[in-house]
């Protein structure tokens, strides 16, 4: 005898105790178990969906801490002065620089070694442009080897990169022309100083963006009446 032909029951609830009783079919309790049963098996698979997720998220911020950590005592190590390390891992905690101590210390190890700029000086560089860090010394040398393609090396490329140490958070680009970081590119022209030497300077624009349409654009020039 199937589900369907079995005879209706009277279901008598709290409800039922004012209104009477009601006739319920079998068919119909099966139907409201089986609504019951999947209600409950999605809300386990919730409760472990969610629960995975909260330990991803420990383990990350695990990690990030970590790393946070190994940087800011190598930073120290080398006698880089506590505020500007706190900024360094504040990027790091707003996942604004992807670094590691192991990597920041090839590139301080290449700006002091092999360009020999001073270790003061790398610092300050990168408390302007924390994003030094997060390059690798293969790219910065990418970089420091188009500039000095420029004609700038020793004393001027160290003057260059301390007052644009910006400069070396860009990559450069394919054709080798300019510099590039997402939309954003950099040209490196020489003008002529006040005392007819050749001194270094850098365009920026924007990829893309037309005259007055850019975040921060000039006002259109007026016509002459």
């Amino acid at each position: 005898m199937g589900i369907q032909s079995l005879p209706a029951v009277k279901l008598c609830t709290r409800a039922s105790a004012v209104g009477g009783c009601a006739l319920v079919r079998p068919a119909q309790v099966h139907r409201t178990l089986s609504q019951y049963s999947r209600y409950k098996m999605k809300a386990r698979l919730n409760a472990s969906s969610t629960s995975g997720d909260v330990n991803l998220v420990s383990q990350a911020l695990t990690a990030k801490a970590a790393t946070m950590a190994a940087v800011k005592k190598y930073l120290l190590s080398i006698g880089w002065d506590l505020a500007w390390v706190d900024g360094v891992t504040a990027e790091i905690m707003k996942r604004k620089l992807e670094t590691s101590a192991d990597q920041c210390k090839a590139v301080v190890e290449y700006l002091t070694g092999e360009l020999k700029i001073p270790n003061r000086r790398v610092e300050n560089m990168v408390s302007i442009c924390k994003g030094i860090l997060g390059k690798t010394p293969a790219e910065l040398k990418e970089t420091v080897d188009f500039i000095q393609s420029k004609g700038i090396d020793g004393d001027a490329l160290h003057t260059f990169l301390s007052s644009n140490p910006v400069v070396l958070s860009y990559s450069v680009s394919p054709s080798k022309e300019y510099f590039e970081k997402g939309k954003a590119r950099m040209t490196l022209v020489l003008v002529q100083g006040k005392d007819g030497a050749q001194v270094p300077s850098l365009v920026q624009w924007r990829e893309g963006a037309a005259f007055s349409t850019a975040p921060m654009s000039p006002n259109l020039p007026s016509k002459s009446t």
